[in-house]
């Protein structure tokens, strides 16, 4: 199994637009996590809504939008277009591999078929897969970061394990509708920043694999940016299509 750690958390309402600072939040606030509860995205946002709620006042609540494709094949993800997808569909152009993607709804199916002996090989989180490798059920072969994580330190990374030039991080963020007014972004930016930088939610997501960075919305967008133009050689290589 190898493990990596831009995927995003979308708060949803129509009207933020419109919402001043010191109005925002004045009704209950969803969190939508595209995928399946048991992976990275849900578990981010399942720390966050409940500090969120008690220093906005407001009820912040997650609610699971998973999608994809159900094929059977010989490598797991989490879904069509998600950076465990991605990243086995570069390690199959690195290396000539002969290996068909299988798209779940989330890390959790996912790593539940890996466990069932459905699918041999899977790429996950580490905060999917960590409580699983300690408790024996599946083995960590590498992380696709470019450093080993503090919470496998013991897993080698890629290019330890003999397969160069294949980093790759899940990139965890929160997106607010286009259009919301910068005073509801400042304000939401300055609670997370707090909010990741007590040490009870600091050791929490570092203990499921998490590095947190807390930076800017103009850094997060040039992040952003950056996966694009690194993942479209990707997808254009292995003639990926929208669906």
């Amino acid at each position: 199994m190898t493990l990596g750690c831009a995927i995003a958390l979308t708060i949803a309402g129509g009207t933020l637009a419109q919402d001043t600072s010191s109005s925002y939040p004045n009704r209950p606030v969803r969190l939508v996590a595209p995928f399946a509860p048991g992976g990275p995205v849900d578990a981010v946002a399942r720390v966050l809504a409940p500090k969120l709620s008690d220093r906005l006042g407001q009820q912040f609540y997650v609610e699971n939008h998973p999608g994809g494709s159900g094929n059977i094949g010989s490598y797991a993800h989490a879904g069509l277009g998600t950076p465990g997808y991605l990243a086995g569909e570069m390690l199959k152009q690195a290396f000539g591999l002969d290996m068909v993607a299988v798209s779940f709804n989330g890390g959790g199916p996912a790593i539940t078929a890996t466990i069932g002996g459905h699918t041999p090989i899977l790429y996950t989180s580490i905060s999917t897969a960590a409580a699983h490798i300690r408790q024996g059920s599946v083995r960590a072969l590498a992380v696709t970061s470019a450093q080993r994580s503090s919470a496998l330190p013991e897993v080698p990374t890629l290019a330890e394990a003999g397969a160069p030039d294949q980093e790759s991080e899940i990139i965890l963020g929160m997106l607010v509708p286009a259009g919301t007014a910068a005073p509801i972004i400042d304000r939401l930016h300055h609670e997370i920043v707090n909010i990741v930088a007590t040490p009870e939610v600091r050791e929490r997501l570092t203990a499921l694999g998490f590095e947190l960075i807390a930076n800017s919305p103009g850094q997060f967008a040039e992040r952003i940016k950056q996966e694009i133009d690194k993942w479209a050689k990707v997808i254009e290589a292995a003639g990926i299509k929208a669906q």
